[in-house]
C-alpha cells in the first residue's frame, strides 16, 4: 500500500520515497488534476477583479470619510498613564526623576545633576549641561595666563641649576642608564651594611674625635693631643724624639731653635767612636760652630765669593795674604786695602777690613803674612 505523503497547505498529494514509480505516479495525476482546479478557480475571481491601477477617491467611498473622522477623533482623546503602560515600571517615580530602560522596562531613576538638573548645577547659575558648559568656558576664558603657565612649571621645576633643568640634562645625570636604580642598588649591596659601620663606630668610640682630624686628650694610648702632630695644618711638637730611617724634609726651609731658645744645635753621630758630634750656631758669638772628634769645638770658616776688588766686610775665616813688615802668630793685626789693587797691606791709610784679623804666619824675610778674620 502507497504511503500516503502530502503538502501541508492544500493537502494535494505528493511522491514518497517508499512508494513505487506506478503508486506515485497515480498519485501525481490525481494531485494535477487539484491543481488545475485550484488555478481554474482563483482565474474566476481574479477576472471580477478591478485592475492594479483602479483607484477611488475618498469621498467616493460609502461613510469611509465619516468613519475615519470618527476613529481621529477617538485617538486625539485617548491617553493612558504611565502606570497603565505594560513596559514602564513608574513605582517611586517622582519629580525631577526620569524614565531609564532597564531589564526589558522603562523605570523610574533619579537624574544625574550633572546633566539634568531641577536646581541650578552647584556654583553655576545654570541648571543644564549646555548652559553650564558655556558659563564654565565664560569662566575660564582668559583666567590663565601665559605667566601662570610659567608659574606652574616653574613652582614643579623648582628653581634647579641650569645644567639640570631638561630632562635630557637629568638623563645625562645619571649617566644614561635606564636602570639607574639596579646600578646603583648593586653598587651599594658591596658597601660596608649599616651593622659593619655600628660595629666600626663602637670599636672606635674614645678613640678618636667626631671631627676625625685631632686625637682627644688621654683616649690614644692615654697620650695627649700635645703629644702628636698634626699632618693637616701648621703644628708644633716639643720634647725629644728619635727617629729611625731617613727624614726628608721637602719645604724650602729647615729652621731650628726659637727665639729665647738660646744656641740651636744640630748633633752628628760618628758611628766609628761611637760618640756625636755638634754643629750649632753659637748665639753669644754669631757665629757657627763644629765639635770636633777631639771634643773641642771651632768656629765653622768660610769665604768671600765676590768680585767687588775694592770689598772691606769679609765673612768669618776668610783670609787674604797682606803686606806686614812683622807677622807674630795669631796676633791681631789691623788689616787694609792698598794702594795697588792688587794688595792688602798691615800699614798704610787704606780702607781698614772689617772685623778682627789674625796672622797665621810669614816666611823668612819675606814682608807678607796670611791673615784670617775670626771676629
Amino acid at each position: 500500500m502507497a504511503t500516503d505523503a502530502r503538502t501541508s497547505e492544500f493537502s494535494i498529494e505528493k511522491p514518497h520515497i517508499d512508494n513505487t514509480v506506478a503508486e506515485d505516479l497515480a498519485r501525481l495525476i490525481t494531485a494535477l488534476d487539484k491543481i488545475d482546479a485550484y488555478l481554474k478557480a482563483n482565474a474566476d475571481a481574479i477576472g471580477g477583479k478591478s485592475d492594479a491601477g483602479h483607484i477611488h477617491d475618498l469621498e467616493a467611498v460609502s461613510g469611509l470619510s465619516a468613519e475615519l473622522a470618527e476613529i481621529t477623533a477617538s485617538i486625539s482623546e485617548h491617553n493612558h498613564a504611565l502606570s497603565g503602560l505594560s513596559d514602564v515600571d513608574a513605582a517611586g517615580l517622582t519629580e525631577g526623576m526620569v524614565l531609564q530602560y532597564l531589564a526589558g522596562k522603562f523605570k523610574a531613576v533619579t537624574a544625574r545633576a550633572e546633566y539634568f538638573a531641577i536646581t541650578a548645577i552647584a556654583g553655576l547659575a545654570a541648571n543644564n549641561v549646555q548652559d553650564a558648559l558655556q558659563e564654565i568656558a565664560a569662566a575660564v576664558a582668559g583666567a590663565v595666563t601665559q605667566a601662570d603657565i610659567d608659574a606652574g612649571i616653574e613652582s614643579v621645576l623648582n628653581a634647579p641649576p641650569s645644567t639640570l633643568d631638561t630632562l635630557n640634562e637629568l638623563a645625562a645625570a645619571l649617566g644614561d642608564d635606564p636602570n639607574f636604580a639596579t646600578t646603583m642598588t648593586t653598587a651599594l649591596a658591596g658597601k660596608a651594611s649599616a651593622s659593619d659601620v655600628t660595629s666600626l663606630q663602637s670599636a672606635l668610640n674614645g678613640k678618636l674625635s667626631t671631627a676625625g682630624t685631632a686625637a682627644n686628650a688621654n683616649k690614644l694610648d692615654n697620650l695627649d693631643s700635645s703629644q702628636f702632630v698634626r699632618s693637616d695644618a701648621g703644628d708644633t711638637m716639643s720634647g725629644n724624639y728619635t727617629i729611625t730611617g731617613d727624614l726628608t724634609v721637602q719645604g724650602s726651609d729647615l729652621t731650628i731653635g726659637k727665639n729665647g731658645g738660646g744656641d740651636a744645635r744640630l748633633h752628628f753621630y760618628d758611628d766609628g767612636s761611637n760618640t756625636v758630634r755638634t754643629m750649632w750656631w753659637d748665639d753669644s758669638a754669631n757665629k757657627f760652630k763644629l765639635e770636633m772628634d777631639t771634643g773641642a769645638s771651632y768656629p765653622i770658616a768660610m769665604y768671600y765669593e765676590g768680585s767687588t776688588r775694592d770689598e772691606v766686610t769679609f765673612p768669618l775665616g776668610h783670609i787674604v795674604l797682606a803686606g806686614a813688615s812683622s807677622g807674630t802668630r795669631n796676633a791681631t793685626y789691623t788689616v787694609r786695602l792698598s794702594s795697588a789693587t792688587t794688595e792688602y797691606s798691615t800699614g798704610g791709610s787704606g780702607s781698614i777690613l772689617t772685623g778682627t784679623w789674625r796672622a797665621h804666619g810669614r816666611r823668612g824675610n819675606i814682608e807678607a803674612a796670611n791673615f784670617q778674620r775670626t771676629a
